[in-house]
This record gives structure tokens, C-alpha cells and sequence, in this order.
């Protein structure tokens, strides 16, 4: 608009003033978010994708200007126009705005039925469409789409639907992670067939859209027949989707109402942490009750004492009559070694063993006595305490009766030799190094022998995996920090894929403290069969014997 500019296209320029105006709501200046929009519709007749856009801002504008109805308007203007254009990002966008709006209303049936749909849509999408394109549109706008609506709920007092929510999102995105790495180590005539199916549901989908967009041209004597063809279609679609996901060793999850209570032990706690847009929020759910805390923004110092006045006085009372504690952290809080924070002055694990929960839906089974175990160590022979760690852990599983334990230490811990170990066995362990990828995520890996490793595609693609794993290598549990709601590390993907309990940690580890450690948890487990119970007390040694060592990098991870 300068003097002596050359004058861009008109979609160019409507394209410059949405942006402006998403930039002033994003500022919360409604008053030029209005003016921006104005001048775009003005600047008409738009193409589909901006009419989209014109009306996301619209309902957003209406929000900003308490108009809740004329909001649900024109999230249901974005939803008719985004299935014509087949838009799924401004279908999503449409659907948790509309699902926030009405839980701002208190009108909770209707926005848990609104929210069922976008989670259902979601769990779709995030599995065909976000693999090749539009990922981390997805991935951001689902943060803030999440942190609406529990806000939403919060203010209306629903804590327990809040924490559903919450759980059901979490495990989503980490159900979109494993999908997304299966199809990253698809080869061969498994990709072939992955492309295929996924070719047949994208034309399937095709045809359904067009037949649905079509239906008001419809003569009034068709209309039966065309919506029976239209059902058979749907079936169709659905049965190409599942199709697709047998491909890839998974099952279709019903959308369902999560359960938040019910699924702890006896005496258990779970320890849900979640950041809305401005502060962080903490729930403490029992069997009986859910109770929630608004716990204010992250300490810029970010000391364990001030952490845990953040994170854990709070829910003293909850934590010191508890038998056990599940915590669930969300985004950067993973970094956070929950269970060395000072509470009254010692170690939460003084108090009670603590796991790290991924929060996956199905409830935990609990696993038979383990009858085989596969110990591997030093693969890449230049560990020497990895091989004196491996005796000692023997020595320790041999007191267990009717244990078989095999071992690969060395050049004989070949990638195939291992994958076919962790299909067969009920404990792995595995002591030697271990490397975390910042870059490609995927890539984090165990070394092998033969310069070969075993990566989190690696692991998720395993058709079984063994209850018990426990990772002596450092950054086994590390995830990338930068993610907002959830990452996967090694330890997390044995997890995810089904093993029920995962010891590993979270940066490097010294050799001697590594094989103290995995000494003391298995000569525990010999005696309680908990391995919670049992890295508990081997910390709490190790805290004793090396009192300025980084103990508490080593964390028990779980499915549930």
C-alpha cells in the first residue's frame, strides 16, 4: 500500500489482511482484528480457502466480543464450508471452537458430543492426512484447541470432565506418534500394501464427500436410494480405515466416555499436570474423588524446592496418605524429576514409589511371574562395566526359580538377534549405550553389535514386546523438550508398544552408579516382585552411598 509499490493480487492481499487480523486477536485488539477482517471481505469475491478463514475469524471476533450465539453461527458456517472444500484443519478448528463455546454456555451435553466428534476426527486425520502434510498445524493448533476447552470446563466447574479431557488428548497425540513411526519403518510389500490401502480410503472418502456435497440436487424419488448408497459408501470408508490400521498392527478405538476414576490400587493417586494459555493447573484423582489446584506459571528459578511448592505441597495431603503415586506430566514438565523433589524435607520417593504414566486407555493387566529373561551387554564390546553389570544381574535373576535366562553379550547382540530376543522373553535388559536424536527422533536408538541399532520405529514395529524392561543407557528416557504435550523416547516406546513397567533414564549416567543401581533393583525385586517398590529402594540406597550422583535420572515408566 506505499507509494511506489507495485500493487499485489487480490487474493494476496486478502490473504495479508487474515493474517493481520488473526495477528491483533492474537494481541486481544479486537477493534483492529475488525477492521483487518472488514477490509477482507471487502476486498471479495475470495476463493474457498480464505472464505474459510473469513469465517474462522468471524467466530473468533464474536467470542472476543461476548457474543457466544452469533460464535456458534459461524463455527457452523466453517463446518459446512470445510466439507465442501474438504478442509480438515478448519473442520478441527471449527469443532473444538464450537465444543469451547458451548462449555462456556454451560451447556456440557452438547459440547462432550461436539468435543467426541473433533477427538474422533482428529484420531483419523492425525493417521492419513497430518503423515504427509499439515502435521504441525495439527500439533499446534490441537495445544491450544485443548487448552480452550479445559479452560472452558474449569470456569464452569467440571473438573472431571476437565481431566478427561485431558487424558483422552494426551493419549491421542501418543497414539499419533506410534502410528507415525510405524509407517516411518514400513518396507517392502508392507508399504506397499500401507500405500494401497490408504490410496483405496482416500478415494472411498472421495467419493462419500462429493455424493454428501451433491445431495441437495437429489430428485425427491432418489433420495432413499442415494442415501443407501451413501451408508454403503460410509461402510466402505471405514472398513479401508481399518484396513489400514491392520496394516500397521493396530486396532480402531471406539470413541467412548473416559473413565478418570475407577483404575488406580487401592490408595493409588494420580498426579495430572496441564498448562493452560497463562498458568499451570494440577489434579489429584483418586478411586473416590478428583480434585483440582490452579497452580500459577513455572518458577523462572527453577530450583527443586520451588518446584515442589509448586507441583507438590499442594496435594500434600493427597501424596503423604497414598500408597503409591502415578504422576502424568504434561509438555516441558517431563523434564522434571518428580520424584527427587523435597517433600518435607526428603525425597518424594521417602514417601511412596512413583511411576511416570503415559495414560494409555487400556487398564493395566496384571502380568504372570516372569519365566524367561534376555540380558544383553556391552554390543558394541567397549563397556567394560556393562559386562560386569550383566553378571551381576544374572547372579541376581538366578535366584528366581524357574527363570531361563539367556544372554547376548558382544558381536552376538545383532539387531536381529535382539528383535527376536524381545519377542520371546519377559524381562530385557539391557545394559550399553545409548543415544538420544535431537534432530530426527526416530533415530534415538540402543547400540548394537555390527554397528547396527534398535530405534523406536524399531520397537514399535515389534509384534510383542516383554513386560519388563529395564534400559541401562543414558538418555534412554529422554524426550525432546520442545514438543508441547507429548514425546516419545526410548523407554516411552517399549511402553507404548505394551510393556508394563520401563526403568530407564534421563541423561547420561556414570558406569558405577548405573551398575549399583541395577544391582540393588534386581536383588529388591528378588524379595517384592514390584519393580516400582524395588527402584524406589535403590535409590533411595544409591541417594546414601553416592550422595552427590544423579540417581534420580534413572524413572519407571508405565502404559497406565
Amino acid at each position: 500500500e506505499q507509494p511506489g509499490i507495485c500493487r499485489k493480487q487480490q487474493a494476496e492481499d486478502t490473504n495479508s489482511l487474515i493474517n493481520l487480523a488473526l495477528l491483533a486477536l492474537d494481541k486481544e485488539n479486537t477493534s483492529a482484528a475488525q477492521e483487518y477482517l472488514s477490509r477482507a471481505i471487502g476486498n471479495g469475491p475470495h476463493r474457498k480457502v480464505y472464505a474459510l478463514w473469513i469465517a474462522h475469524l468471524q467466530a473468533k471476533l464474536a467470542l472476543a466480543q461476548n457474543q457466544p450465539n452469533k460464535a456458534l453461527g459461524h463455527f457452523d458456517h466453517v463446518l459446512e464450508l470445510s466439507e465442501t472444500t474438504k478442509d480438515p484443519y478448519q473442520y478441527w478448528l471449527a469443532l473444538t471452537g464450537k465444543a469451547s463455546t458451548l462449555a462456556n454456555q454451560g451447556k456440557h451435553e452438547a459440547a462432550q458430543t461436539v468435543w467426541a466428534e473433533a477427538q474422533r476426527f482428529m484420531e483419523q486425520e492425525s493417521l492419513h492426512t497430518p503423515i504427509h502434510a499439515g502435521r504441525a498445524d495439527f500439533l499446534s493448533e490441537r495445544q491450544h484447541a485443548v487448552q480452550s476447552y479445559i479452560e472452558s470446563l474449569l470456569n464452569a466447574g467440571q473438573e472431571k470432565l476437565a481431566l478427561q479431557a485431558i487424558h483422552r488428548a494426551r493419549r491421542q497425540l501418543l497414539q499419533s506418534l506410534q502410528w507415525t513411526r510405524k509407517v516411518e519403518n514400513l518396507q517392502g510389500s508392507d508399504r506397499t500394501q500401507w500405500e494401497l490401502a490408504l490410496a483405496k480410503y482416500q478415494t472411498s472418502r472421495a467419493k462419500l464427500q462429493e455424493l454428501k456435497q451433491n445431495l441437495w440436487e437429489v430428485a425427491q424419488e432418489d433420495i432413499v436410494k442415494v442415501n443407501q448408497e451413501i451408508k454403503e459408501l460410509n461402510n466402505e470408508v471405514h472398513q479401508n480405515l481399518d484396513h489400514s490400521f491392520a496394516i500397521l498392527g493396530l486396532k480402531r478405538e471406539a470413541i467412548a466416555s473416559d473413565q478418570v476414576v475407577g483404575l488406580l490400587a487401592k490408595d493409588e493417586i494420580e498426579l495430572t499436570y496441564f498448562k493452560l494459555k497463562n498458568s499451570w493447573i494440577g489434579f489429584a484423582a483418586s478411586n473416590d474423588a478428583v480434585s483440582y489446584k490452579n497452580l500459577g506459571r513455572l518458577p523462572s528459578d527453577a530450583s527443586n524446592e520451588k518446584l515442589a511448592k509448586v507441583f507438590l505441597e499442594p496435594f500434600m495431603e493427597e501424596i503423604t496418605s497414598a500408597s503409591r503415586v502415578s504422576v502424568k506430566p504434561w509438555g516441558i514438565l517431563r523434564q522434571i524429576d518428580f520424584h527427587a523433589l523435597p517433600l518435607g524435607g526428603v525425597p518424594l520417593i521417602t514417601h511412596v514409589p512413583i511411576r511416570y504414566s503415559l495414560g494409555l486407555s487400556h487398564p493395566s493387566v496384571p502380568p504372570s511371574p516372569p519365566a524367561t529373561a534376555i540380558i544383553v551387554s556391552d554390543p558394541t564390546g567397549n563397556l567394560a562395566q556393562a559386562r560386569e553389570e550383566a553378571k551381576a544381574v544374572e547372579a541376581a535373576l538366578q535366584t528366581q526359580p524357574g527363570l531361563t535366562i539367556e544372554r547376548l553379550a558382544n558381536s552376538e547382540a545383532t539387531l536381529e538377534r535382539v528383535q527376536k530376543a524381545l519377542t520371546n522373553n519377559d524381562i530385557f535388559h539391557y545394559a550399553g549405550h545409548g543415544e538420544f536424536s535431537a534432530d530426527r527422533v526416530t533415530e534415538s536408538s540402543l547400540l548394537l553389535a555390527n554397528s547396527t541399532r534398535l530405534n523406536i520405529g524399531d520397537i514399535l514395529s515389534l509384534n510383542q514386546v516383554p513386560d519388563h524392561v529395564i534400559l541401562s543407557a543414558c538418555e534412554s528416557a529422554r524426550t525432546k523438550k520442545q514438543l508441547p504435550m507429548e514425546a516419545l523416547g526410548l523407554a516411552q516406546a517399549f511402553a507404548l508398544a505394551g510393556s508394563q513397567t520401563v526403568i530407564a533414564t534421563t541423561r547420561p549416567v556414570r558406569d558405577e552408579l548405573s551398575r549399583y543401581l541395577t544391582a540393588e533393583i534386581y536383588n529388591s525385586y528378588q524379595t517384592n516382585r514390584d519393580f516400582s517398590q524395588a527402584l524406589r529402594e535403590a535409590q533411595l540406597k544409591a541417594n546414601e552411598v553416592f550422595p552427590d550422583a544423579d540417581w534420580s535420572t534413572f524413572r519407571l515408566i508405565t502404559p497406565q
